[in-house]
């Protein structure tokens, strides 16, 4: 790929492509209709893979197909056209996104003027805690666990690392899905390669991978949230704390906040892709 298309290839990835769609609708850029066979040919991706992809784009608008008895010609959706469709999609996540805020911003007021005790709030401040913690909410977890994982970690030790790989283990032998978004910034650090590669290997495991991840949280069947906080002023015990927030509606504004992230973050293959991996 020369430079330029590199150049071209780059801007479609921050407008929502994977490196390989952007491949193919640089190719359908030059030619007024193309086939999937030639398309094939010309980028010397696999035949399956080729119309996996396109099939792809065409659900998400970036190309159109034509049928003509029965061959299906594809011609790449005009390029000022496509920004359009992206700044509109962006508004649209933008604006859920404000809204899931300004919903979490009105339990937090609403909190402060309630003067009853928060019973379905545990803090927890320390790594062993929070390790075991982590570990009797995943043995808990019934369906499915979504996770931002990012800094900092509490499986620093052998131990604690054991008994948390064991316990997701367990989980997806139960038939929970476990659902991971991790910190691209991270992903030079040791101890977060080993847990990718565990939860990679579980069956019902999916892992994507993201840059900016804004917390440290973990929302277990819609209901209960582990969720990292800034350390309390003074406390030498630990570098970081966390809280166990056990309520539906609560665990539900933080599951479709993960949804709107998810769909933001990277597969692995495509990320490494990107980056060059």
């Amino acid at each position: 790929m020369r430079d330029d298309e590199k150049e071209l290839a780059e801007v479609l990835t921050r407008y929502g492509f994977f490196p390989s769609e952007s491949r193919l609708y640089l190719e359908m850029l030059r030619k007024h209709e193309i086939s999937a066979g030639e398309l094939h040919r010309i980028t010397g991706q696999s035949r399956p893979r080729t119309y996996e992809l396109i099939n792809q784009m065409v659900l998400k608008g970036f190309c159109q197909q034509r049928v003509e008895g029965r061959r299906k010609y594809y011609s790449a959706i005009k390029p000022s056209k496509l920004r359009e469709l992206m700044l509109q999609k962006w508004k649209q996540e933008e604006k859920r996104e404000a809204q899931l805020f300004e919903k979490m911003d009105s339990m937090f007021e609403g909190g402060r003027d309630n003067e009853q005790p928060f019973d379905f709030i545990e803090i927890i401040r320390t790594k062993d805690l929070i390790n075991q913690s982590f570990v009797n909410l995943v043995n808990e977890a019934q369906t499915i666990i979504h996770s931002f994982v990012r800094r900092p970690f509490s499986g620093l030790t052998q131990a604690n690392w054991e008994a948390q790989r064991d316990a997701l283990a367990n989980a997806d032998a139960r038939g929970v899905e476990v659902l991971s978004i991790y910190s691209s910034e991270d992903m030079s650090t040791e101890l977060l390669q080993k847990a990718f590669a565990a939860t990679e290997e579980l069956p019902l495991s999916q892992v994507r991978i993201i840059a900016g991840l804004p917390a440290k949280m973990f929302v277990f069947d819609h209901s209960k949230v582990l969720l990292a906080i800034p350390s309390i002023p003074g406390e030498k015990v630990s570098d970081f704390t966390m809280m166990v927030l056990e309520d539906e509606s609560n665990a539900q504004v933080y599951s479709e906040l993960f949804e709107l992230y998810w769909q933001k973050a990277l597969p692995f293959v495509e990320w490494k892709q990107q980056n060059g991996e």
